[in-house]
Parts: structure tokens; sequence; C-alpha cells
């Protein structure tokens, strides 16, 4: 990275930046190269990996007050504004550990999103290793107040376990007849699923819907102690109805038309 390039890759990508500030004439710098090489390698995909030549980019590293080589800075945030000091060993398990950490510390929790259509399916569920899938009970039962508590729960989970490839999608009871199929989810709600798209299986919690059961459970899968069973259609090919998305009120219950009684001939 250089003066004149330095802001376009900062703000090129939302990922992180752990920058090593170095002199080509530091010995230290020198035995650092080989292990920063594997470090980016290793943190492809989550944090960018960079370095700034100190002696041809001196406005760059004057910014960030580089006095001695290599210095070593995490950066993340709206254009790097949050800047973090790697102060630790410089072996390459030290520098991953930290990188992951701070990854894992600056990315927002994954958003817990609606089951509207068949792109939030594909992008929520079908997209990674393992999602969530919540069945919520119809508004005129629970009330906005009601889901909302339940959406809490849930975001409450996103968060505890943002450094998981996971997605997290929820639908309301009814609204994705051919899913519920799939996850034969035939014992009212709330109910909470987890899936593997790419193995075409799901388990089921049965111990209710509070933030500590659904806690227990998640761990259960993560560890194996949970009954997996394929799911009864193909997760990949089901139908996903589209739908106007929950507008955060309560449900009104529609009133059939009245009529007179002379219109049944009585």
């Amino acid at each position: 990275m250089t003066d004149a390039n330095f802001d376009a890759i900062l703000s090129k990508s939302k990922d992180p930046l752990f920058l090593e500030f170095y002199a080509p004439w530091c010995g230290h710098c020198k035995a650092l190269a080989p292990k920063w090489k594997n470090v980016a390698s290793e943190l492809k995909g989550r944090v960018r990996v960079g370095a700034v030549n100190c002696d041809e980019n001196r406005e760059t590293c004057g910014k960030y007050g580089i006095q001695g080589f290599p210095t070593l800075k995490f950066l993340s945030g709206t254009g790097g504004s949050k800047v973090v000091d790697y102060n630790g060993p410089r072996e390459e398990s030290d520098l991953v550990t930290f990188a992951t950490n701070e990854w894992s510390n600056s990315r927002p929790p994954p958003e817990v999103r609606e089951l509207t259509s068949r792109a939030v399916m594909d992008e929520e569920c079908l997209g990674h290793t393992l999602c969530f899938v919540a069945f919520l009970p119809h508004i005129l039962d629970s009330r906005a107040s009601g889901r909302n508590e339940y959406l809490k729960m849930l975001k409450t989970l996103a968060k505890t376990y943002k450094d998981r490839p996971w997605g997290y999608v929820w639908a309301e009871a009814g609204a994705q007849p051919d899913l519920e199929a799939a996850l034969e989810a035939t014992f009212g709600t709330p109910s909470f699923f987890a899936v593997s798209p790419g193995k075409n299986k799901f388990s089921n919690s049965r111990s209710g819907f509070s933030a500590a059961s659904l806690k227990e459970f998640v761990d259960n899968v993560r560890a194996g102690r949970e009954p997996v069973k394929p799911c009864a259609s193909e997760i990949g090919g089901v139908s996903v109805k589209t739908r106007a998305k929950w507008d955060g009120k309560d449900g009104e219950l529609e009133v059939e038309e009245e009529f007179s009684l002379e219109d049944l001939g009585m």
C-alpha cells in the first residue's frame, strides 16, 4: 500500500485491515516478511492484510505516528476509524489469533431476516453451512409485543455466535408451508430448527423457546448431541412464497362483509 492508493484500498471494503509498517533495511521486518504472507493467506476472506514501506510513503506513516519498525496495527470500522496496536509475539499463530479475535469483535452480528422471498432463503440459509429457522406464532396470537420478544431472543443468539458462518431466518406460522413440511414442523409455534442445507438434514429444538433453551440447543448442535434427520424434501428446492415484510404492528382481524338474510332467500 502507498500514499497514492492507501485511502482507496482502505475504503474499498468493509473488511478490517491488518497493517505492517516497515522499512526495507529493518532486520526484524525482513524476518517478518514470509510470516506476514502466510498470515495473509490464513486470514483471507475475513481480514485484509497489507504492508506500507515507510521509506517511500512518509505521509501515510506520519498519519499513523510510526516511529519504529515493524509496527503492526489493526484497522476496523468505517474508513478504518478504530485502530488497535499489536504489541504481542510475531509468530504466525499469535498474529492470526489476534486478528481473528479483533475481526470477531469488530463485525456486526448477522441479521435475523424474515423469510419473505426466494432470495432471502438463498442468501441466509442455502448460502451458509448451517442456518437456523424459527416459525413464530401468527401475529393475532402473539401480537407485536410477543413477536418482538421472540425476535429479541433470536437476535441475541445471532450476536452470541456472530463469529460463526451461520444464517438466521424466521417466518410466521403458515406463511411458508413447503418449508414447514420439509422440516416436519407440525408441533405448533414458536418452533426452532437447525438446518444443514449441504447435507439436507435438520434438527429441531424440543426444549421450549427461551433465550436459555435456544442457546443450549445450539451448543448441543455444535457438539453433535442433537438427533439429526433428513429433510422431508430437498431443502434447496423448497418453494418460498413472496410476502410483504412484517410492518412491526399488531395484526387486524379481517371482518367479513355483512350480508342480508334476504340474499339467502330467507
